[in-house]
Protein backbone atom coordinates (compact mmCIF):
# COMPACT_ATOMS: atom_id res chain seq x y z
CA UNK A 1 0.00 0.00 0.00
CA UNK A 2 2.85 2.49 0.90
CA UNK A 3 4.43 1.85 -2.49
CA UNK A 4 1.76 2.50 -4.09
CA UNK A 5 0.98 6.07 -2.43
CA UNK A 6 4.30 7.06 -3.18
CA UNK A 7 4.45 6.01 -6.78
CA UNK A 8 8.26 6.06 -8.09
CA UNK A 9 10.85 5.90 -5.70
CA UNK A 10 11.41 4.06 -2.14
CA UNK A 11 9.85 5.37 1.06
CA UNK A 12 12.25 5.80 3.82
CA UNK A 13 11.24 4.56 8.19
CA UNK A 14 11.89 6.93 9.76
CA UNK A 15 10.50 7.29 13.22
CA UNK A 16 11.51 10.61 15.05
CA UNK A 17 11.89 10.80 18.93
CA UNK A 18 8.30 10.80 20.85
CA UNK A 19 5.96 10.41 17.65
CA UNK A 20 5.33 6.78 15.43
CA UNK A 21 7.28 6.10 13.03
CA UNK A 22 6.73 7.68 9.64
CA UNK A 23 8.39 6.58 5.57
CA UNK A 24 9.14 9.61 4.08
CA UNK A 25 8.96 10.05 -0.01
CA UNK A 26 10.28 12.90 -1.86
CA UNK A 27 9.61 12.75 -5.74
CA UNK A 28 9.45 14.76 -8.56
CA UNK A 29 5.79 14.96 -8.50
CA UNK A 30 4.79 13.84 -5.07
CA UNK A 31 5.64 14.10 -1.54
CA UNK A 32 4.39 11.29 0.86
CA UNK A 33 4.70 10.89 4.65
CA UNK A 34 3.05 7.71 5.91
CA UNK A 35 2.24 7.06 9.48
CA UNK A 36 0.30 4.32 11.40
CA UNK A 37 -2.99 5.56 10.74
CA UNK A 38 -2.72 6.71 7.04
CA UNK A 39 -0.49 9.24 5.17
CA UNK A 40 -0.51 12.45 3.32
CA UNK A 41 0.48 13.30 0.23
CA UNK A 42 1.21 16.48 -1.15
CA UNK A 43 1.01 17.28 -5.47
CA UNK A 44 3.89 20.09 -6.27
CA UNK A 45 2.21 21.82 -9.22
CA UNK A 46 -0.36 22.57 -8.89
CA UNK A 47 0.17 22.47 -4.96
CA UNK A 48 -2.76 20.27 -3.21
CA UNK A 49 -2.69 17.94 -0.50
CA UNK A 50 -4.73 14.52 0.15
CA UNK A 51 -4.81 12.75 3.13
CA UNK A 52 -5.50 8.76 3.06
CA UNK A 53 -6.31 6.57 5.78
CA UNK A 54 -4.52 3.18 6.46
CA UNK A 55 -6.26 1.29 3.63
CA UNK A 56 -5.48 3.73 1.46
CA UNK A 57 -8.66 5.65 0.97
CA UNK A 58 -8.54 9.51 0.56
CA UNK A 59 -10.53 10.68 3.65
CA UNK A 60 -9.74 14.78 3.08
CA UNK A 61 -8.55 16.26 -0.34
CA UNK A 62 -7.72 20.31 -0.65
CA UNK A 63 -9.72 22.73 -2.46
CA UNK A 64 -8.18 23.58 -5.82
CA UNK A 65 -7.24 27.04 -7.09
CA UNK A 66 -8.64 29.75 -5.52
CA UNK A 67 -12.69 30.09 -5.25
CA UNK A 68 -14.08 33.54 -3.69
CA UNK A 69 -17.20 33.25 -1.07
CA UNK A 70 -18.54 36.26 0.21
CA UNK A 71 -15.09 37.93 0.00
CA UNK A 72 -14.05 34.88 1.75
CA UNK A 73 -11.09 32.99 -0.17
CA UNK A 74 -11.22 29.33 -0.20
CA UNK A 75 -7.84 27.74 -1.42
CA UNK A 76 -5.83 24.84 -0.40
CA UNK A 77 -3.23 26.96 1.85
CA UNK A 78 -2.91 31.17 2.46
CA UNK A 79 -1.61 33.34 4.18
CA UNK A 80 -2.43 37.47 5.16
CA UNK A 81 -1.38 40.37 6.17
CA UNK A 82 -2.93 43.56 6.61
CA UNK A 83 -5.93 44.12 8.71
CA UNK A 84 -7.29 43.15 11.41
CA UNK A 85 -9.11 40.65 9.34
CA UNK A 86 -12.91 41.36 9.52
CA UNK A 87 -13.49 37.44 9.76
CA UNK A 88 -11.37 37.31 13.02
CA UNK A 89 -12.45 39.93 14.95
CA UNK A 90 -12.53 39.00 18.62
CA UNK A 91 -16.09 38.97 19.77
CA UNK A 92 -17.50 41.65 21.75
CA UNK A 93 -20.17 41.56 24.58
CA UNK A 94 -22.40 44.18 25.81
CA UNK A 95 -20.71 46.07 28.75
CA UNK A 96 -17.15 45.01 27.77
CA UNK A 97 -15.06 47.50 25.93
CA UNK A 98 -14.16 46.66 21.86
CA UNK A 99 -10.60 45.51 21.87
CA UNK A 100 -10.79 45.01 18.12
CA UNK A 101 -8.73 47.52 16.42
CA UNK A 102 -9.65 50.17 14.25
CA UNK A 103 -8.04 51.04 10.65
CA UNK A 104 -5.39 49.63 9.48
CA UNK A 105 -4.11 48.12 6.05
CA UNK A 106 -6.14 46.36 3.86
CA UNK A 107 -6.22 42.56 4.36
CA UNK A 108 -3.36 41.28 1.71
CA UNK A 109 -4.33 37.81 1.44
CA UNK A 110 -2.06 34.99 -0.45
CA UNK A 111 -2.54 31.19 -2.00
CA UNK A 112 0.00 29.03 -2.35
CA UNK A 113 0.56 27.76 -6.23
CA UNK A 114 3.17 25.27 -6.33
CA UNK A 115 6.01 23.38 -4.61
CA UNK A 116 9.05 25.47 -4.64
CA UNK A 117 11.29 22.78 -2.86
CA UNK A 118 10.98 20.38 0.03
CA UNK A 119 14.00 19.08 2.50
CA UNK A 120 13.76 16.07 4.60
CA UNK A 121 13.43 16.34 8.00
CA UNK A 122 14.20 13.66 10.01
CA UNK A 123 10.67 12.08 9.62
CA UNK A 124 8.74 15.60 8.56
CA UNK A 125 9.37 17.06 5.10
CA UNK A 126 9.84 20.90 5.14
CA UNK A 127 8.07 22.65 2.28
CA UNK A 128 8.43 26.47 0.55
CA UNK A 129 5.65 26.87 -1.53
CA UNK A 130 5.54 30.13 -3.83
CA UNK A 131 2.18 32.65 -3.32
CA UNK A 132 0.68 35.55 -5.45
CA UNK A 133 3.90 37.31 -4.22
CA UNK A 134 7.38 36.16 -5.03
CA UNK A 135 8.98 37.28 -2.31
CA UNK A 136 6.50 36.01 0.73
CA UNK A 137 6.77 31.97 0.08
CA UNK A 138 4.71 30.14 3.21
CA UNK A 139 6.35 27.09 4.59
CA UNK A 140 4.46 23.75 5.16
CA UNK A 141 5.57 21.23 7.48
CA UNK A 142 4.01 17.59 7.21
CA UNK A 143 5.05 14.69 9.30
CA UNK A 144 3.89 12.21 11.89
CA UNK A 145 2.44 13.45 14.80
CA UNK A 146 1.77 12.14 18.21
CA UNK A 147 -0.29 8.89 18.32
CA UNK A 148 -0.12 8.17 14.68
CA UNK A 149 -2.12 11.05 13.63
CA UNK A 150 -0.85 13.54 10.78
CA UNK A 151 0.67 16.55 11.52
CA UNK A 152 0.56 19.71 8.84
CA UNK A 153 1.98 23.04 10.39
CA UNK A 154 1.76 26.04 8.15
CA UNK A 155 4.25 29.17 8.90
CA UNK A 156 3.39 32.42 6.68
CA UNK A 157 5.88 34.88 5.69
CA UNK A 158 7.65 37.22 8.71
CA UNK A 159 4.43 40.11 9.45
CA UNK A 160 1.72 37.30 8.41
CA UNK A 161 -1.55 37.74 10.83
CA UNK A 162 -3.23 34.84 9.62
CA UNK A 163 -2.92 31.69 7.88
CA UNK A 164 -6.00 29.00 6.64
CA UNK A 165 -6.20 25.96 5.02
CA UNK A 166 -9.52 24.44 2.93
CA UNK A 167 -10.68 20.97 2.21
CA UNK A 168 -13.41 19.65 0.05
CA UNK A 169 -16.62 18.53 1.63
CA UNK A 170 -19.11 16.22 -0.37
CA UNK A 171 -22.37 16.83 0.58
CA UNK A 172 -23.57 14.74 3.52
CA UNK A 173 -20.55 15.24 5.47
CA UNK A 174 -21.46 15.89 9.26
CA UNK A 175 -19.21 17.50 11.31
CA UNK A 176 -19.23 16.66 14.90
CA UNK A 177 -17.61 18.07 18.21
CA UNK A 178 -16.53 21.97 18.68
CA UNK A 179 -17.00 21.70 22.68
CA UNK A 180 -19.91 23.17 24.34
CA UNK A 181 -22.00 24.95 21.32
CA UNK A 182 -26.04 24.35 21.33
CA UNK A 183 -27.15 24.08 17.60
CA UNK A 184 -26.87 20.87 16.79
CA UNK A 185 -24.78 17.67 17.25
CA UNK A 186 -23.96 18.36 13.21
CA UNK A 187 -22.21 21.70 12.67
CA UNK A 188 -22.52 21.51 8.61
CA UNK A 189 -23.90 24.79 7.12
CA UNK A 190 -22.27 27.05 10.29
CA UNK A 191 -19.61 29.56 10.69
CA UNK A 192 -17.97 30.23 14.48
CA UNK A 193 -14.94 31.84 15.92
CA UNK A 194 -13.45 29.07 18.44
CA UNK A 195 -13.72 31.50 21.56
CA UNK A 196 -13.96 30.93 25.56
CA UNK A 197 -16.67 32.86 25.53
CA UNK A 198 -18.99 34.21 28.22
CA UNK A 199 -22.48 35.78 28.60
CA UNK A 200 -25.00 38.27 29.13
CA UNK A 201 -27.78 36.99 30.97
CA UNK A 202 -30.58 36.49 29.88
CA UNK A 203 -29.32 36.13 26.81
CA UNK A 204 -27.73 33.01 26.71
CA UNK A 205 -27.16 32.34 23.11
CA UNK A 206 -23.57 33.78 22.64
CA UNK A 207 -21.95 31.38 25.97
CA UNK A 208 -19.70 28.90 24.47
CA UNK A 209 -17.67 28.38 27.63
CA UNK A 210 -15.67 25.28 26.17
CA UNK A 211 -14.65 25.92 23.26
CA UNK A 212 -13.08 22.34 21.55
CA UNK A 213 -10.99 23.17 18.36
CA UNK A 214 -11.87 19.18 17.32
CA UNK A 215 -14.25 17.71 15.18
CA UNK A 216 -15.19 14.18 14.07
CA UNK A 217 -16.07 13.87 10.40
CA UNK A 218 -18.98 11.40 9.00
CA UNK A 219 -15.89 10.92 6.53
CA UNK A 220 -13.39 8.79 8.36
CA UNK A 221 -11.11 11.48 9.97
CA UNK A 222 -10.91 13.89 12.85
CA UNK A 223 -9.35 16.98 12.91
CA UNK A 224 -7.59 18.66 15.82
CA UNK A 225 -6.37 22.38 16.01
CA UNK A 226 -3.24 22.22 18.04
CA UNK A 227 -3.02 25.66 19.18
CA UNK A 228 -4.88 28.44 20.71
CA UNK A 229 -5.37 31.41 18.59
CA UNK A 230 -8.96 33.17 17.43
CA UNK A 231 -9.90 30.50 14.71
CA UNK A 232 -12.94 31.03 12.28
CA UNK A 233 -14.37 27.29 10.83
CA UNK A 234 -16.08 27.70 8.13
CA UNK A 235 -18.50 23.96 7.67
CA UNK A 236 -19.59 24.46 3.91
CA UNK A 237 -21.46 27.82 5.22
CA UNK A 238 -20.84 29.82 2.39
CA UNK A 239 -22.56 27.93 -0.63
CA UNK A 240 -19.38 25.87 -1.49
CA UNK A 241 -18.59 22.38 -0.68
CA UNK A 242 -16.29 22.70 1.41
CA UNK A 243 -14.79 23.70 4.97
CA UNK A 244 -12.23 26.28 5.68
CA UNK A 245 -10.20 27.23 8.68
CA UNK A 246 -8.41 30.71 9.67
CA UNK A 247 -6.33 31.38 12.46
CA UNK A 248 -5.41 34.62 14.03
CA UNK A 249 -1.83 33.83 13.41
CA UNK A 250 0.84 33.61 11.31
CA UNK A 251 0.97 29.43 12.24
CA UNK A 252 -1.76 27.05 12.10
CA UNK A 253 -0.73 23.93 13.31
CA UNK A 254 -3.12 20.70 12.01
CA UNK A 255 -3.29 17.14 14.19
CA UNK A 256 -5.31 14.95 11.58
CA UNK A 257 -6.39 11.20 13.23
CA UNK A 258 -7.62 9.01 10.08
CA UNK A 259 -10.22 6.33 10.86
CA UNK A 260 -13.66 5.20 12.10
CA UNK A 261 -15.31 7.49 14.80
CA UNK A 262 -14.57 5.58 17.96
CA UNK A 263 -11.37 4.72 16.98
CA UNK A 264 -10.66 8.99 16.18
CA UNK A 265 -12.40 9.63 19.62
CA UNK A 266 -10.15 7.87 21.07
CA UNK A 267 -6.85 9.12 19.34
CA UNK A 268 -7.87 12.97 20.12
CA UNK A 269 -8.91 12.76 23.63
CA UNK A 270 -6.01 10.88 24.52
CA UNK A 271 -3.72 13.96 23.52
CA UNK A 272 -6.19 16.61 25.03
CA UNK A 273 -6.83 14.26 28.06
CA UNK A 274 -10.53 12.76 29.32
CA UNK A 275 -12.38 13.79 32.89
CA UNK A 276 -11.94 11.20 35.77
CA UNK A 277 -14.28 8.58 35.99
CA UNK A 278 -16.41 10.16 38.63
CA UNK A 279 -17.41 8.74 41.97
CA UNK A 280 -21.08 7.57 42.30
CA UNK A 281 -22.16 9.84 44.09
CA UNK A 282 -21.13 13.03 42.01
CA UNK A 283 -23.52 11.26 39.53
CA UNK A 284 -26.16 11.40 41.84
CA UNK A 285 -29.24 14.04 42.34
CA UNK A 286 -28.19 17.55 42.92
CA UNK A 287 -29.59 20.34 44.75
CA UNK A 288 -27.72 23.88 44.34
CA UNK A 289 -28.87 26.69 46.38
CA UNK A 290 -27.45 29.59 44.27
CA UNK A 291 -27.24 33.39 45.41
CA UNK A 292 -29.65 35.86 44.20
CA UNK A 293 -27.56 38.62 43.11
CA UNK A 294 -28.45 41.88 44.42
CA UNK A 295 -31.30 40.37 46.68
CA UNK A 296 -30.12 38.36 49.39
CA UNK A 297 -28.45 39.43 52.63
CA UNK A 298 -25.66 37.41 53.80
CA UNK A 299 -28.34 37.03 56.51
CA UNK A 300 -31.16 35.79 54.10
CA UNK A 301 -28.74 33.40 52.38
CA UNK A 302 -27.58 31.54 55.28
CA UNK A 303 -31.46 31.45 56.73
CA UNK A 304 -32.17 29.83 53.24
CA UNK A 305 -28.55 27.49 53.38
CA UNK A 306 -29.79 26.38 57.25
CA UNK A 307 -33.83 25.10 55.67
CA UNK A 308 -31.81 23.46 53.26
CA UNK A 309 -29.73 21.15 55.29
CA UNK A 310 -32.99 21.06 57.85
CA UNK A 311 -34.96 19.60 55.19
CA UNK A 312 -32.43 17.10 53.48
CA UNK A 313 -31.77 15.55 57.06
CA UNK A 314 -34.98 15.66 58.48
CA UNK A 315 -36.83 14.82 55.53
CA UNK A 316 -34.20 12.17 54.17
CA UNK A 317 -34.30 13.37 51.17
CA UNK A 318 -32.80 11.01 48.31
CA UNK A 319 -30.28 13.74 47.23
CA UNK A 320 -26.45 12.38 47.33
CA UNK A 321 -24.90 16.45 47.03
CA UNK A 322 -25.22 19.98 47.79
CA UNK A 323 -23.68 22.90 46.79
CA UNK A 324 -23.94 26.74 48.20
CA UNK A 325 -22.05 29.29 46.17
CA UNK A 326 -22.50 31.75 48.64
CA UNK A 327 -20.23 29.50 51.72
CA UNK A 328 -17.56 32.21 51.74
CA UNK A 329 -19.29 35.24 53.16
CA UNK A 330 -21.08 32.97 56.05
CA UNK A 331 -19.73 32.00 59.31
CA UNK A 332 -16.80 29.34 59.02
CA UNK A 333 -17.95 27.42 61.58
CA UNK A 334 -21.27 27.77 60.12
CA UNK A 335 -20.29 26.57 56.87
CA UNK A 336 -18.39 23.73 58.47
CA UNK A 337 -21.18 22.77 60.76
CA UNK A 338 -23.46 22.20 57.65
CA UNK A 339 -21.18 20.30 56.27
CA UNK A 340 -20.94 18.04 59.14
CA UNK A 341 -24.39 17.42 58.88
CA UNK A 342 -25.12 16.50 55.18
CA UNK A 343 -22.09 14.12 55.77
CA UNK A 344 -23.51 12.48 58.54
CA UNK A 345 -26.85 12.37 56.10
CA UNK A 346 -24.70 10.85 53.67
CA UNK A 347 -24.58 13.80 51.68
CA UNK A 348 -21.77 15.23 49.72
CA UNK A 349 -20.99 19.56 49.84
CA UNK A 350 -19.87 21.39 47.07
CA UNK A 351 -18.58 25.08 47.46
CA UNK A 352 -17.68 27.23 44.50
CA UNK A 353 -14.76 29.44 43.12
CA UNK A 354 -14.14 31.72 40.60
CA UNK A 355 -10.93 33.24 39.43
CA UNK A 356 -11.82 37.02 38.73
CA UNK A 357 -12.11 39.14 42.30
CA UNK A 358 -14.66 41.64 42.87
CA UNK A 359 -16.20 43.44 46.07
CA UNK A 360 -19.75 42.61 44.05
CA UNK A 361 -23.11 41.82 44.59
CA UNK A 362 -22.72 37.94 43.20
CA UNK A 363 -21.71 37.55 47.23
CA UNK A 364 -19.74 34.34 46.30
CA UNK A 365 -16.30 34.93 48.05
CA UNK A 366 -15.10 37.00 50.78
CA UNK A 367 -15.05 40.79 50.73
CA UNK A 368 -11.40 42.19 50.31
CA UNK A 369 -10.08 39.63 48.08
CA UNK A 370 -10.07 42.20 45.32
CA UNK A 371 -7.36 44.24 47.07
CA UNK A 372 -5.58 41.33 48.19
CA UNK A 373 -5.16 40.31 45.03
CA UNK A 374 -3.73 43.68 43.67
CA UNK A 375 -1.40 44.45 46.63
CA UNK A 376 0.15 40.56 45.95
CA UNK A 377 0.73 41.26 41.93
CA UNK A 378 -1.61 38.46 41.56
CA UNK A 379 -3.39 39.49 38.62
CA UNK A 380 -3.16 40.39 35.19
CA UNK A 381 -1.40 43.26 34.41
CA UNK A 382 -1.98 46.65 31.94
CA UNK A 383 0.52 47.67 29.56
CA UNK A 384 2.08 49.55 32.33
CA UNK A 385 2.09 47.11 34.73
CA UNK A 386 -0.63 48.23 37.16
CA UNK A 387 -3.82 46.08 37.70
CA UNK A 388 -5.96 45.33 34.55
CA UNK A 389 -9.57 46.79 35.78
CA UNK A 390 -12.38 45.20 33.53
CA UNK A 391 -16.53 45.65 34.26
CA UNK A 392 -17.62 42.59 36.17
CA UNK A 393 -20.38 40.60 34.53
CA UNK A 394 -22.32 41.28 38.24
CA UNK A 395 -23.34 44.92 38.43
CA UNK A 396 -21.76 47.56 40.38
CA UNK A 397 -18.16 46.67 40.51
CA UNK A 398 -14.48 46.27 38.33
CA UNK A 399 -13.17 43.26 38.61
CA UNK A 400 -9.43 41.70 38.25
CA UNK A 401 -7.91 38.46 37.15
CA UNK A 402 -5.84 35.36 38.41
CA UNK A 403 -2.96 35.31 36.62
CA UNK A 404 -1.90 31.17 36.74
CA UNK A 405 1.17 32.28 34.86
CA UNK A 406 2.85 34.11 38.17
CA UNK A 407 4.55 31.26 40.34
CA UNK A 408 3.29 33.72 43.32
CA UNK A 409 -0.21 34.12 42.40
CA UNK A 410 -0.55 30.27 41.57
CA UNK A 411 0.52 29.39 44.98
CA UNK A 412 -1.83 32.10 46.64
CA UNK A 413 -4.83 30.35 44.69
CA UNK A 414 -3.57 26.74 45.54
CA UNK A 415 -3.97 28.25 49.34
CA UNK A 416 -8.04 30.05 48.60
CA UNK A 417 -8.50 25.88 47.41
CA UNK A 418 -6.94 24.30 49.89
CA UNK A 419 -8.73 26.45 52.49
CA UNK A 420 -11.89 25.54 50.77
CA UNK A 421 -11.44 21.73 51.43
CA UNK A 422 -10.54 22.74 54.95
CA UNK A 423 -13.85 23.03 55.96
CA UNK A 424 -14.77 19.60 54.47
CA UNK A 425 -15.87 19.59 51.18
CA UNK A 426 -15.88 17.21 48.92
CA UNK A 427 -15.34 19.55 46.09
CA UNK A 428 -16.52 22.50 44.34
CA UNK A 429 -17.69 24.30 41.09
CA UNK A 430 -14.74 26.23 39.66
CA UNK A 431 -16.68 29.21 37.65
CA UNK A 432 -16.03 31.26 34.91
CA UNK A 433 -12.50 31.37 32.98
CA UNK A 434 -13.73 33.38 30.18
CA UNK A 435 -12.46 37.27 31.05
CA UNK A 436 -9.26 37.09 29.38
CA UNK A 437 -9.15 40.65 27.58
CA UNK A 438 -6.98 41.22 24.35
CA UNK A 439 -5.10 43.75 26.05
CA UNK A 440 -4.16 41.68 29.45
CA UNK A 441 -0.34 41.11 30.15
CA UNK A 442 0.59 37.98 31.98
CA UNK A 443 3.41 36.97 34.26
CA UNK A 444 4.92 34.91 31.21
CA UNK A 445 5.14 37.42 28.53
CA UNK A 446 1.65 36.40 27.05
CA UNK A 447 -0.40 38.54 26.08
CA UNK A 448 -4.39 38.86 26.09
CA UNK A 449 -5.26 37.40 22.83
CA UNK A 450 -2.86 34.59 22.90
CA UNK A 451 -3.81 33.66 26.58
CA UNK A 452 -7.38 33.72 26.11
CA UNK A 453 -8.15 30.06 24.99
CA UNK A 454 -5.23 28.91 26.92
CA UNK A 455 -6.48 30.63 29.89
CA UNK A 456 -9.14 27.54 31.68
CA UNK A 457 -6.15 24.69 31.13
CA UNK A 458 -3.56 26.53 33.26
CA UNK A 459 -6.30 27.58 35.70
CA UNK A 460 -7.45 24.14 35.96
CA UNK A 461 -3.97 22.71 35.91
CA UNK A 462 -3.11 24.69 39.00
CA UNK A 463 -6.19 24.11 40.92
CA UNK A 464 -5.99 19.45 40.27
CA UNK A 465 -2.19 20.73 41.53
CA UNK A 466 -3.67 22.15 44.55
CA UNK A 467 -6.28 19.46 45.40
CA UNK A 468 -3.84 16.15 44.45
CA UNK A 469 -1.61 17.73 47.43
CA UNK A 470 -4.26 18.37 49.74
CA UNK A 471 -5.53 15.08 49.31
CA UNK A 472 -2.02 13.40 49.84
CA UNK A 473 -1.55 15.56 52.92
CA UNK A 474 -4.89 14.31 54.15
CA UNK A 475 -4.95 10.74 53.45
CA UNK A 476 -7.26 11.12 50.99
CA UNK A 477 -7.45 9.06 47.78
CA UNK A 478 -5.73 11.18 45.15
CA UNK A 479 -8.04 12.45 42.30
CA UNK A 480 -10.78 12.03 44.31
CA UNK A 481 -11.90 16.01 45.44
CA UNK A 482 -14.48 16.11 42.56
CA UNK A 483 -14.61 20.12 40.86
CA UNK A 484 -16.42 20.53 37.85
CA UNK A 485 -15.48 23.68 35.14
CA UNK A 486 -17.44 26.38 33.12
CA UNK A 487 -14.79 27.30 31.01
CA UNK A 488 -12.64 24.97 29.12
CA UNK A 489 -10.59 24.14 25.83
CA UNK A 490 -8.97 21.28 24.15
CA UNK A 491 -5.31 22.11 23.97
CA UNK A 492 -2.93 19.07 24.28
CA UNK A 493 -3.31 18.57 27.15
CA UNK A 494 -6.74 20.64 27.68
CA UNK A 495 -8.28 21.32 30.60
CA UNK A 496 -10.57 18.08 30.85
CA UNK A 497 -7.25 16.39 31.66
CA UNK A 498 -7.28 17.98 34.98
CA UNK A 499 -10.90 19.00 35.78
CA UNK A 500 -14.14 16.31 36.92
CA UNK A 501 -17.07 17.21 34.53
CA UNK A 502 -17.75 20.80 32.84
CA UNK A 503 -20.79 22.48 33.51
CA UNK A 504 -22.80 23.21 30.39
CA UNK A 505 -24.88 25.51 31.86
CA UNK A 506 -26.79 28.67 32.28
CA UNK A 507 -30.00 27.49 30.07
CA UNK A 508 -33.38 28.40 30.35
CA UNK A 509 -35.62 27.19 32.69
CA UNK A 510 -37.44 25.50 29.48
CA UNK A 511 -37.83 23.28 26.65
CA UNK A 512 -36.71 25.82 24.16
CA UNK A 513 -34.36 23.78 21.46
CA UNK A 514 -32.24 26.74 21.43
CA UNK A 515 -31.37 27.82 24.94
CA UNK A 516 -33.21 25.33 27.24
CA UNK A 517 -32.84 21.60 28.02
CA UNK A 518 -32.80 19.97 24.84
CA UNK A 519 -29.70 22.15 24.26
CA UNK A 520 -27.95 20.59 26.48
CA UNK A 521 -27.63 17.41 24.19
CA UNK A 522 -25.29 18.99 21.40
Amino acid sequence: MLAAIAGAGALAAVAPAGVSASRVHVGPRSVVVATRLGSIVVDRAPFALRIRDAAGRTVLRSVRGVRDAGGVPYAALGAGRGGPDPELRFPVLPGDPDPNPSGGLPVARRAAGRVLSAVRAGGDVDLRLATGDATRPVSLRIGPGPRGTIAVRVTGAPGDRTASVAFKSPAGEAFHGFGGRRESTDLRGRSFTNWVLDYRFPDVSPAYYAAQPQFVSSRGYGVLLDDTPNARWRLAADGLPAWRLSVRSRRLRLLVAPGRPAAVIRTLTALTGRHRLPPGWATGPALSRAVRVGTDSIAVYEAKVTDDVDRIVTGRLPVTQYLFEGWARLPRPFVTEQIRRLRRAGVHTLLYLRPFFADDTAATEPLGRKAQAEAGGYVARTATGGPYRFPDPFPGAEAVLLDPTNPRAATWWKGIVTGLLATGADGFMNDFGEQVQPGMHFADGSRGATMHNRYPVLLQRITRQATDAYERAHGRRVGSTVFFTRAGYSARPGSAAYESAAFPGDETNDWDRATGLPSIVP
